[in-house]
């Protein structure tokens, strides 16, 4: 099946190189008056040969090899768009082949965005992420991916224009909500609408650990935030220190509720999941032990070390 597959893409390649020498030869010589010698007949054996072409696709990918097998999904999943098919009767779009090679496609395609992502080639992977998004504007993968290229350019007020865009044509997506509640929990001044664009993700996705995580993880990166300000305004304003106090207690309480539901979704949480939590903990012991609370000292330091042992 491997040699058949790989036989068969050679051959499509060729094929339709021979197509577009075809169209040439019938514009350019007089005696053919505009007509194609060739073309159906090339269609015919494209279009018998199109499992084997998707099974060469799925072989790569097997071996490991993503951007080659890209680019044999990619052929597969765009024959109904090129030339060499149009006004072919017998091409059905609709054919499960071509669904299939679509979605092997996408596959390929994330992997390869991440794969050039991970190489520092940033310009490059914004390209591929923007012209993915623009062939399917339906799959929130890829819509995801420029956005991340935006809030990195520092294009917060156009990633979130997007954002809003896509709500508006699919509010069924949790994707969105999340991204864009990521979005606006950079700034203080939009965390009252992160907040509620994370509690829409999880009330669409109550069993998800990563968004149950993320949210924990947030609501803890709030508190700090007010455990930092009361500490620069203590001295000059004693009552808002103590307010930020108060807030900061609160969100991670919140963030220790969020994170321990997360740790119950799987049989053993992750490395990274145990050390936030460990660190929520050593931070509640901390304050208590500034404000002599010993019982709650003494319960946030046993959670602390309990935690820090199941990492082990």
């Amino acid at each position: 099946m491997n040699i058949q597959s790989e036989a068969a893409y050679n051959a499509y390649k060729a094929w339709i190189v021979a197509d577009s020498l075809d169209v040439i030869e019938s514009q350019n010589n007089p005696k053919r008056k505009g007509k194609v010698k060739y073309h159906n007949e090339i269609v015919k054996k494209v279009y018998a040969n199109k499992d084997y072409l998707n099974q060469y696709g799925a072989n790569l990918y097997q071996e490991g090899k993503v951007i080659e097998a890209n680019r044999v999904f990619a052929d597969v999943a765009n024959l109904p768009e090129t030339k060499l098919f149009k006004g072919y009767e017998k091409l059905n779009p609709n054919d499960s082949l071509f669904i299939n090679a679509t979605e092997n496609y996408k596959l390929t395609l994330r992997s390869v965005y991440s794969e050039v992502l991970n190489s520092g080639d940033t310009a490059k992977a914004e390209k591929i992420a923007v012209d993915a998004n623009k062939k399917y504007p339906e799959d929130p993968t890829f819509l995801t991916y420029t956005l991340q290229h935006d809030i990195w350019a520092g294009r917060t007020e156009q990633a979130k224009t997007k954002l809003d865009k896509a709500i508006q044509l699919n509010p069924n997506s949790y994707v969105y909500y999340l991204v864009r509640a990521n979005i606006n929990g950079l700034s203080y001044e939009t965390r009252s609408a992160a907040d509620a664009d994370y509690k829409k993700a999880l009330s669409m996705k109550p069993d998800s650990y990563d968004i149950t995580y993320a949210y924990g993880d947030y609501k803890k990166q709030v508190g700090d935030d007010h455990y930092e300000e009361a500490i620069n305004v203590e001295r000059k304003d004693p009552a808002k220190a103590k307010a930020e106090r108060q807030l900061f207690v609160s969100n991670y309480e919140e963030a220790i509720t969020y994170i321990e539901k997360a740790r119950t979704m799987k049989s053993s949480a992750d490395a990274t999941l145990l050390d936030n939590l460990a660190k929520v903990y050593a931070k509640l012991r901390s304050y208590y032990y500034s404000i002599k609370d010993n019982a709650n000292f003494n319960k946030y330091d046993k959670l602390m070390k309990d935690t820090r042992a199941a990492m082990y």
